[in-house]
């Protein structure tokens, strides 16, 4: 159930074709913008490579994380979760990358950022956590949208309802994850690096779980798409 590699059609979304194309397309964008954040707050060449190697882990805890949100979220026996491209596995690549790109160059960008307005000085922390994760989801919203063949007909209405969706959940995390990850880190992170590492993570499965459950209801039953309920066990 939980190979990303082996779809139910049984062909893989990183395949030769027009698919691996794609995939291959959305990372040379995010390290594209990557380099283009980096240049504007005038980093350094040594720089500019922590924000990339930041990329690099950042996508590859938040594509673990989406795929362990969604088994935990989706416990009934007898589910058969989709991961073909336009079902969870392209939103795995998608929002990975996007998150990937938002979190290592945005946290470059805000920290370059030495004014704020006063009013809102308060609520940096959070204003900052949720630009990052609206904006390093949005891009998946606007593609699925945009070609996911479920959608035809409907597309522009699709796209708005997603986008206030991606803000409700954005917002939620923004809010709860600092506070989850806070409080795992003061008990975790101090027995060492690795428990520090597992915290982490365990802060993004939170920080997927808010986001899916609070914008999408993602969760249990409700959660499931139509072709996942055609393949349940019954």
């Amino acid at each position: 159930m939980l190979s990303i590699l082996s779809p139910t059609s049984g062909k893989s979304f990183i395949e030769p074709g027009a698919q691996r194309v794609g995939t291959g397309t959305a990372l040379a964008l995010a390290m594209t913008v990557t380099a283009i954040g980096a240049a504007k707050v005038d980093m350094s060449s040594t720089q500019v490579l922590d924000i990339f190697e930041s990329f690099l882990a950042i996508t590859a805890q938040c594509a673990s994380a989406d795929v362990t949100a969604s088994v935990l979220r989706h416990p009934t026996p007898g589910v058969h979760l989709d991961w073909e491209w336009h079902g969870r596995g392209g939103h795995v690549i998608g929002v990975a990358l996007g998150l990937g790109a938002s979190f290592a160059v945005g946290s470059a960008v805000f920290g370059a950022i030495d004014s704020f307005p006063e009013v809102l000085a308060p609520f940096r922390g959070v204003l900052e956590q949720f630009a990052k994760l609206f904006i390093g989801i949005e891009p998946w919203v606007v593609y699925d949208a945009i070609k996911n063949p479920a959608h035809e007909g409907n597309r522009v209405n699709v796209l708005v309802e997603q986008t206030l969706r991606n803000a409700l959940g954005s917002a939620a995390a923004a809010a709860l994850e600092p506070v989850v990850g806070a409080v795992l880190t003061s008990t975790m992170g101090s027995s060492g690096g690795f428990w520090k590492a597992v915290s982490d993570q365990l802060t993004t499965i939170f920080g997927y779980t808010t986001v899916l459950m609070a914008g999408w209801g993602d969760w249990g039953m409700d959660g499931l798409s139509d072709a996942e309920l055609r393949k349940m066990d019954v």
